[in-house]
Protein backbone atom coordinates (compact mmCIF):
# COMPACT_ATOMS: atom_id res chain seq x y z
CA UNK A 1 0.00 0.00 0.00
CA UNK A 2 2.50 2.62 0.97
CA UNK A 3 4.13 1.60 -2.55
CA UNK A 4 1.24 2.39 -4.75
CA UNK A 5 0.95 6.01 -2.36
CA UNK A 6 5.05 6.55 -2.93
CA UNK A 7 3.99 5.64 -6.97
CA UNK A 8 1.15 8.21 -7.07
CA UNK A 9 3.53 10.66 -4.98
CA UNK A 10 5.92 10.58 -7.54
CA UNK A 11 3.55 11.70 -10.55
CA UNK A 12 3.90 14.95 -11.60
CA UNK A 13 0.97 17.64 -10.35
CA UNK A 14 -0.75 17.48 -14.02
CA UNK A 15 -1.12 14.01 -13.69
CA UNK A 16 -2.40 13.60 -10.29
CA UNK A 17 -4.83 16.58 -11.90
CA UNK A 18 -5.99 14.35 -15.29
CA UNK A 19 -6.15 11.27 -12.77
CA UNK A 20 -8.71 13.04 -10.19
CA UNK A 21 -10.95 14.85 -13.77
CA UNK A 22 -11.04 11.11 -15.04
CA UNK A 23 -12.45 9.81 -11.63
CA UNK A 24 -14.57 12.50 -11.57
CA UNK A 25 -16.03 11.83 -15.09
CA UNK A 26 -16.35 8.48 -14.74
CA UNK A 27 -18.89 9.11 -11.60
CA UNK A 28 -20.97 11.93 -13.42
CA UNK A 29 -20.70 9.83 -16.45
CA UNK A 30 -22.37 6.84 -14.49
CA UNK A 31 -24.56 9.00 -12.48
CA UNK A 32 -25.76 10.35 -15.59
CA UNK A 33 -26.06 6.92 -17.21
CA UNK A 34 -28.28 5.42 -13.85
CA UNK A 35 -30.50 8.49 -14.39
CA UNK A 36 -31.07 7.85 -18.24
CA UNK A 37 -32.24 4.30 -17.05
CA UNK A 38 -34.42 5.56 -14.55
CA UNK A 39 -36.07 7.78 -16.49
CA UNK A 40 -36.84 5.49 -19.21
CA UNK A 41 -38.36 2.88 -16.98
CA UNK A 42 -40.20 6.07 -15.55
CA UNK A 43 -42.35 6.67 -18.99
CA UNK A 44 -42.71 2.96 -19.70
CA UNK A 45 -44.89 2.52 -16.35
CA UNK A 46 -46.70 6.24 -16.93
CA UNK A 47 -47.20 5.04 -20.79
CA UNK A 48 -48.43 1.34 -19.00
CA UNK A 49 -50.74 3.19 -16.45
CA UNK A 50 -52.89 4.89 -18.93
CA UNK A 51 -56.69 2.95 -19.44
CA UNK A 52 -57.09 1.97 -23.09
CA UNK A 53 -60.92 3.65 -23.33
CA UNK A 54 -61.58 7.13 -23.05
CA UNK A 55 -64.31 9.27 -22.48
CA UNK A 56 -64.54 10.81 -25.70
CA UNK A 57 -67.62 13.53 -24.89
CA UNK A 58 -70.21 13.71 -22.06
CA UNK A 59 -73.64 13.28 -21.80
CA UNK A 60 -75.05 16.66 -23.00
CA UNK A 61 -79.32 15.57 -22.29
CA UNK A 62 -80.58 15.72 -19.26
CA UNK A 63 -82.77 12.78 -20.15
CA UNK A 64 -79.39 10.82 -20.63
CA UNK A 65 -79.63 8.01 -18.47
CA UNK A 66 -77.53 4.44 -18.77
CA UNK A 67 -78.26 2.54 -21.63
CA UNK A 68 -77.89 -0.66 -20.59
CA UNK A 69 -79.29 -3.14 -18.47
CA UNK A 70 -82.91 -1.69 -18.92
CA UNK A 71 -84.06 -3.02 -15.20
CA UNK A 72 -87.95 -2.57 -16.69
CA UNK A 73 -87.71 -4.75 -19.37
CA UNK A 74 -85.54 -7.43 -17.91
CA UNK A 75 -87.92 -7.74 -14.96
CA UNK A 76 -90.73 -8.19 -17.34
CA UNK A 77 -88.83 -10.94 -18.77
CA UNK A 78 -88.10 -12.72 -15.35
CA UNK A 79 -91.80 -12.59 -14.74
CA UNK A 80 -93.07 -14.19 -18.13
CA UNK A 81 -90.42 -16.84 -18.08
CA UNK A 82 -90.70 -17.37 -14.12
CA UNK A 83 -94.79 -18.17 -15.23
CA UNK A 84 -94.64 -19.25 -18.93
CA UNK A 85 -92.08 -22.22 -18.33
CA UNK A 86 -93.87 -23.99 -15.36
CA UNK A 87 -96.70 -22.94 -17.34
CA UNK A 88 -95.70 -25.44 -20.38
CA UNK A 89 -94.37 -28.43 -17.69
CA UNK A 90 -97.52 -28.06 -15.96
CA UNK A 91 -99.43 -28.89 -19.73
CA UNK A 92 -97.31 -30.79 -21.38
CA UNK A 93 -97.75 -33.24 -17.97
CA UNK A 94 -101.57 -33.17 -18.42
CA UNK A 95 -101.47 -33.56 -22.10
CA UNK A 96 -99.01 -36.76 -21.86
CA UNK A 97 -100.08 -37.95 -19.04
Amino acid sequence: MRKLYGDINQLPETERQLFGIERKFKLNDNTYTFLLEKRAEAQIAKASNLPDNEIVENCKDETCGPISPNKRLNFIIAIMAGLFFPAMLLLDKTIIG
